[in-house]
């Protein structure tokens, strides 16, 4: 709960910084929230976040395997 807090204060600062969305995307998804740490992860792509760095972050395991998330992460047509 407190890095969910810390995450969002971030959010506040940085609406649009697709860094502070990633990092939304990780605290989600460690804490069990699949939902909302897919939710964030497209919107850090969106903002450009790289794919690659998502599909090498352990941090994400437990969403890598869903479909959206896997079509999400691959390579841009």
């Amino acid at each position: 709960a407190e890095a969910i807090r810390h995450a969002t204060a971030a959010l506040e600062l940085g609406p649009e910084n697709n860094g502070v969305l990633y990092r939304l995307a990780v605290v989600y998804s460690l804490s069990g929230r699949p939902t909302d740490a897919v939710r964030w992860l497209r919107r850090a792509v969106e903002k450009g976040y790289s794919r690659l760095l998502a599909r090498q972050d352990f941090d994400l395991d437990s969403i890598r395997k869903l479909p959206d998330v896997e079509a999400l992460l691959r390579e841009p047509r």
